[in-house]
């Protein structure tokens, strides 16, 4: 007669425990190698911005050529845009239009086909009177580099009475 053998079930199950010990052998071994410190990592680098700037988008044509776009506080009561350009070394303020210092600007999205053809892009907040109350409406936004400076670019809206923004792009050589 043959008997039969007693099977484990549950958490002592040989194959469930086997399981388990390679599974935390494996987190282990994760978090070992997460805390080693490595040459090539992120690292925190200082950035000149002023007065609570937000980048909401970066891109890098090369090692040494990269671009971070958003909005940044500067001392008035509207946030305006705010560009940084990276050399391979730092980072470095470069100048960006607004459509006007009463109005909020904000860029979201930037990206480059070269590193004389980039584009940002995001919104500003304009005021229309309407009656009995003032409203406020966001209108696209689109800059351009040319290699040497970033000029507002004409850009569609649905309507002026209506939100509209920009929040990415992408671009082809």
């Amino acid at each position: 007669m043959k008997k039969n053998s007693v099977s484990q079930s549950g958490f002592f199950n040989p194959r469930l425990l086997l399981a388990c010990t390679l599974c935390a052998v494996g987190v282990g071994l994760s978090i070992v190698s997460f805390a080693a410190p490595t040459s090539t990592g992120w690292a925190p680098i200082t950035s000149p911005g002023t007065n609570n700037p937000g980048a909401n988008g970066v891109t890098c044509a090369s090692a040494s050529d990269c671009w971070a776009v958003g909005q940044d506080w500067s001392g008035g009561s509207n946030f305006q845009t705010f560009i940084e350009h990276w050399n391979g070394t730092s980072w470095s303020r470069v100048f960006s239009p607004n459509t006007s210092a009463a109005q909020p600007n904000a860029l979201a999205g930037v990206a480059c086909a070269s590193a004389s053809d980039c584009w940002a892009v995001g919104a500003y907040t304009y005021i229309y009177n309407s009656f009995p109350f003032a409203t406020p409406y966001s209108q696209t936004l689109i800059e351009h580099w040319n290699g040497t400076a970033w000029t507002i670019v004409a850009s569609p809206n649905t309507s002026a009475t209506e939100n509209n923004s920009l929040s990415a792009v992408a671009c082809t050589s």
